[in-house]
């Protein structure tokens, strides 16, 4: 199990390594982190969101947020970094799972670009 853990987190460091050299003329909103207990998502939080509409992002529980995030319990603001449990669904194929995070920080960092709000 330690091989298997061990080995994900060396593949999801590779990944993110090669996904940092690229040029990103804006912040990535999301990334995928391997701890003690398990994968996070990070997430920085935009103008306007709240706490329920992260968790159905993700599918967790607000309470599982709240659990990692002690501050986040006084309140949430725009540009405050969340650690999200990944949900057991994205733990099936983390690699599709980064892809599909990055394309989401792609498609954004272009809407700002292109001069939409994002």
């Amino acid at each position: 199990m330690k091989k298997v853990f061990i080995l994900t987190f060396m593949l999801l460091s590779a990944v993110l390594a090669s996904a940092q050299g690229k040029d990103h003329s804006k912040q990535q909103n999301q990334s995928v982190e391997a701890k003690e207990d398990g994968y996070f998502v990070t997430h920085k939080v935009t103008p306007g969101e709240q706490i329920i509409m992260i968790s159905k992002k993700y599918l967790v529980d607000p309470q599982d947020i709240y659990k990692y995030n002690k501050g986040a319990v006084d309140g949430i603001s725009a540009g405050m970094t969340l650690m999200i449990p990944l949900h057991k669904s994205h733990k099936k194929d983390i690699p599709a799972f980064i892809k599909t995070i990055e394309k989401e920080n792609l498609a954004k960092a272009g809407t700002i670009q292109a001069g939409g709000k994002g």
